[in-house]
């Protein structure tokens, strides 16, 4: 007699975010950077209809007072506006 491992499986879409437990995982998908050699800045199309920014940190103290309601999750990044052309693809 063979036996068989009777846990239920996690299908891929019920799989969720360690850092965000509530959400299942995030796919993206690369369309484009204006880096030469492959790093930052680029951008992500996720499969949430969302977008993901890759990009140098802002750590100006000004600037970054000068955020609206940037949460304690959250943080700025700066991209070159070039980038942007690709946030409709």
């Amino acid at each position: 007699m063979t036996l068989r491992d009777s846990r239920p499986r996690i299908a891929e879409t019920e799989k969720t975010s360690a850092t965000l437990p509530e959400r299942p995982i995030m796919k993206l998908r690369f369309p484009g950077t204006t880096s030469d050699d492959g790093g930052c800045p680029t951008v992500y199309a996720t499969d949430r209809d969302t977008y993901v920014v890759q990009g140098t940190i802002v750590s100006d103290a000004d600037a970054l007072g000068g955020l609206r309601d940037l949460a304690s999750d959250e943080t700025a990044v700066e991209i070159p506006k070039e980038l942007i052309k690709y946030f409709t693809e």
